[in-house]
């Protein structure tokens, strides 16, 4: 795990001139937050 980690921004726009990022909800991203999948769910298309 010493690569860094490439990931893709997926983007939409109302207007096609502000485009805002999708937040993911169950990404891992900040590590003081608790998962967010509760058993036996557990969401692998929002990775």
């Amino acid at each position: 795990m010493t690569h860094p980690r490439r990931e893709r921004v997926f983007e939409g726009s109302d207007d096609t001139r502000t485009w805002l990022p999708y937040e993911f909800r169950h990404k891992p991203d900040d590590l003081t937050r608790a998962p967010t999948w509760v058993p036996p769910h557990r969401p692998r298309l929002d990775w």
